[in-house]
């Protein structure tokens, strides 16, 4: 549910920077290029993140689900 509002918030933001470049005749295409590159990298950076994070907490959950078990 997260990663999908993400996502749709990241096209909301490559639509708004899309527009911009369209009304603003000023915004260079280069600034414009870049800010999309920081945009992805951002979001791509954050999708790890918190792939890594389920993946720890699902990996500390088995640890304390197989201790209980063992117990």
């Amino acid at each position: 549910i997260v990663m999908v509002t993400l996502f749709f918030l990241f096209l909301r933001l490559q639509s708004l920077l899309f527009s911009h470049k369209t009304y603003v005749p000023c915004f260079e295409s280069l600034t414009h290029l870049f800010l999309l590159y920081v945009c992805n990298f951002i979001f791509v950076a954050y999708t790890l993140i918190y792939i890594a994070q389920t993946n720890f907490f699902l990996a500390v959950y088995r640890q304390v689900d197989e201790l209980l078990s063992t117990q």
